[in-house]
């Protein structure tokens, strides 16, 4: 039981910092919960899609799946702190709904590895995904509570803030992994 919590964990980390960032630039209260849900549903999924699709997955598809989270969340980012500094920043440019699914269903390729390690573990796999997506939607949750309390919090302006965070994790993720 002590894997699937640290596996969880490591999971919904990534989540946690997206949702610190992506609550600084201001949503709207429903779009927070379609985070919250879209991360705990894709997380929850991807790990099976990944034990179903197996050893084709791991051998065509494992190098495109480390750079497609980074890549999203480095133009995401791009995108919003380009919009503010040309003066073109509207908040609804990023209230689509498309927005809030299209993010964390990037975040969350990677985790189509993360099968492996639900195999490895003596737990029923549907169990097991379910509790990681809990956990990953709670770790989510904590997230945008925090991204909420920063933005009241510091003077800067918090959307060009949380741009700047989105770019900074993916840095950091393409470097450090």
């Amino acid at each position: 039981m002590e894997k699937l919590l640290v596996l969880g964990f490591l999971i919904g980390i990534d989540n946690f910092k997206v949702a610190v960032t992506l609550e600084m630039i201001s949503t709207r209260f429903s779009r927070k919960w379609l985070m919250v849900a879209a991360f705990g549903f894709f997380e929850t999924f991807m790990p099976l899609v990944g034990i179903f699709l197996g050893s084709w997955l791991q051998g065509s598809f494992e190098e495109v799946a480390e750079w497609v989270a980074p890549v999203a969340l480095a133009l995401s980012g791009i995108l919003i702190f380009t919009a503010i500094v040309r003066n073109r920043w509207q908040e609804h440019h990023i209230q689509h709904p498309w927005f809030w699914i299209g993010l964390p269903l990037c975040l969350s390729f990677d985790n189509l590895f993360a099968g492996v390690a639900l195999q490895s573990l003596d737990v029923p796999l549907w169990g097991a995904a379910l509790f990681v997506g809990v956990l990953s939607s709670l770790i989510c949750f904590l997230g945008v509570l925090l991204g909420g309390w920063l933005r009241g919090k510091i003077s800067l302006p918090t959307a060009m803030v949380g741009a700047a965070g989105l770019v900074l994790f993916s840095v950091i993720s393409i470097f450090w992994g």
